[in-house]
């Protein structure tokens, strides 16, 4: 159940009390407070789950802010060319910017095309989220699209022109159960594959000749706090390669990502 969810369920039954003590005052009825524990019981859950989600945004927000004083204060020079690392935070909240570390300046958040999409993440129905991935000279944009397909798909633009898609394919390979199925398609039908098979929490972006473009590493317990941030989440160190293409590094990292925040928002 998501936050929408408890906070339409919440109002339902505060409504649902005013009127009956309204009845009382003015009709002299008597309430049968023993009979509707279990409402009172739904009621007081369904408030505390509001209060923490406040308390929750509030603390996500004074830790991002902490995050980018930080990430200003850390030079540049202690990572090297084409590597990379951020950290999700345990809740992801639409336009929550984030820092990717490395010696460029880049930064990313999750967000939703319309209110549409929005409301039907917040219901818990399905997560839609998107990324846009900023650096002084890159930006890309990975949308959300037909949000109805069980696969996830995303319309991918770089500096504003749509360059490709990026989709889940099938969970089944030939050489392996991959864990996370998904492929860029460029516009000139070039085919660019996720290759992180099960029980690995290695990830690789590959090219149509099978080069690494990306290489990363995710954590596997993400409760603990990080030395580079002090917070907790899981944390990705991330490496790219030279190749033929013209795609900055802001583009695998931001497919990247996407596909990661796909991964946390539908467990």
């Amino acid at each position: 159940m998501n936050i929408l969810v408890v906070v339409a369920v919440w109002l339902l039954l505060t409504c649902f009390f005013i009127f009956l003590s309204i009845n009382s005052i003015f009709h002299g009825l008597v309430i049968p407070w023993s009979n509707l524990i279990l409402f009172i019981v739904l009621w007081a859950g369904a408030t505390i789950l509001i209060i923490l989600f406040i308390y929750l945004r509030k603390k996500s927000k004074k830790q991002t802010k902490q995050l980018f004083e930080q990430y200003k204060e850390t030079p540049s020079s202690s990572y090297k060319d084409r590597e990379y690392f951020y950290q999700t935070p345990l809740i992801i909240f639409n336009n929550q910017e984030r820092p990717v570390y490395g010696k460029k300046d880049i930064t990313y958040y999750g967000f939703f095309n319309n209110l549409i999409q929005k409301t039907l993440s917040l219901t818990g129905f399905f997560p839609l989220f998107g990324v846009k991935l900023n650096s002084d000279n890159h930006h890309i944009a990975v949308k959300r699209i037909k949000w109805w397909h069980i696969r996830p798909h995303f319309e991918v633009y770089w500096n504003d022109q749509k360059i490709g898609i990026l989709f889940m394919k099938s969970l089944f390979s030939k050489k392996a159960i991959q864990q996370l199925p998904y492929k860029f398609k460029d516009s000139k039908k070039r085919n660019f594959d996720f290759n992180n098979p099960f029980f690995s929490h290695e990830t690789i972006i590959k090219d149509p000749n099978g080069n690494k473009l990306l290489e990363a590493r995710r954590s596997f317990f993400d409760l603990g706090k990080s030395n580079k941030t002090n917070q907790r989440g899981e944390t990705h160190h991330l490496k790219t390669f030279e190749n033929n293409y013209d795609y900055p590094d802001e583009l695998w990292l931001a497919l990247y990502i996407q596909v990661m925040i796909t991964k946390q928002t539908t467990q």
